[in-house]
């Protein structure tokens, strides 16, 4: 028998299974270069959205829109945190001169149950509040300060000015008429403004409880809070406060002020949002009328609370 045969026989069982291990090795390679080509393409797919559930356009379009409306508030309140601050300044100023003008100095305590000087600090005030609510993105604006014209009442009230809008139709409320909901009736007839159909003279403590929180404390924190949603008192409206407290030269809080966002001026700042042709968000509500928010924060640039 020649050599090569014996060779062969001898080796052949070698030889076979060397053959079969790269018939295997080239199917391994074949299939896993299939699977890697088909999950390609079903990333690939999946990315640009063709096998994506039937919702899924639907979910991605809302998820934008809560995010536009989420930056849209923000920007608003950074805007009325920064508007408040100025206020809060001239406020303090205006309120500390009619003060001295009237031979009370700094004593606070001297403006309860004095409705001279009381009228007098709205008389001066009237046109900061109105130029500081044009400027701003609100439905009103207001400031109380810490007495009242009579506390011989059941009832503790802050005396002050709030102002508001009335027909508000669209966000820009630059020609909109003004009306007193709270503030001394004889300035509304001397700035020749109609009074609110449930004007009263100054606003209960009760009516937003969470402001007193600004007026405790010394030296006063310069934080804002936005207060929780509150059906104006005999009213239908439904509004929430954006306030700071008003900070005396010496570092004590003598009121409050800010800015209202009524539900209607918040319906015409969040528009309806159309999916095809189908309107499916009309505005962003809490699940209950009210609800408890962190009480206040620094008064920095560029922060603000959600609404």
């Amino acid at each position: 028998m020649p050599q090569r045969l014996k060779f062969f026989l001898h080796n052949r069982k070698k030889i076979w299974q060397s053959r079969r291990s790269l018939r295997s090795r080239f199917v391994y390679y074949l299939a896993s270069l299939f699977l890697v080509g088909v999950t390609s393409l079903l990333l690939l797919l999946n990315a640009i959205g063709v096998l994506q559930p039937l919702n899924y356009e639907l979910e991605r379009f809302m998820n934008y829109e809560l995010d536009a409306h989420t930056n849209d508030i923000k920007r608003q309140l950074d805007s009325l945190a920064a508007h408040n601050t100025d206020l809060s300044q001239q406020l303090a100023n205006e309120i500390e001169q009619t003060m001295y003008m009237f031979g009370l100095g700094t004593d606070f305590a001297k403006l309860n149950d004095n409705p001279q000087v009381l009228s007098a600090i709205q008389e001066r005030s009237y046109n900061v509040l109105t130029s500081k609510m044009q400027q701003s993105p609100c439905s009103g604006v207001l400031y109380l300060v810490d007495a009242s014209i009579n506390t011989k009442t059941p009832t503790k009230t802050y005396n002050g000015m709030f102002l508001k809008y009335t027909n508000i139709h669209s966000e820009n409320t630059l020609f909109n008429e003004i009306c007193m909901f709270r503030g001394s009736p004889e300035l509304a007839r001397q700035k020749n403004i109609s009074l609110y159909s449930t004007w009263q003279l100054e606003l209960d403590t009760n009516a937003f409880p969470q402001t007193s929180q600004l007026l405790q404390g010394e030296p006063a924190s310069p934080g804002f809070l936005l207060t929780d949603v509150i059906r104006l008192r005999e009213s239908w409206e439904r509004s929430r406060l954006f306030v700071m407290p008003i900070i005396s030269s010496s570092g004590k809080a003598i009121g409050l002020c800010g800015f209202e966002i009524s539900s209607v001026y918040f319906q015409q700042r969040t528009r309806n949002a159309d999916y095809k042709g189908y309107p499916l968000i009309t505005a962003i509500l809490d699940k209950k009328m009210t609800r408890n928010i962190p009480a206040s924060f620094p008064a920095r640039p560029g922060r603000a609370m959600p609404c």
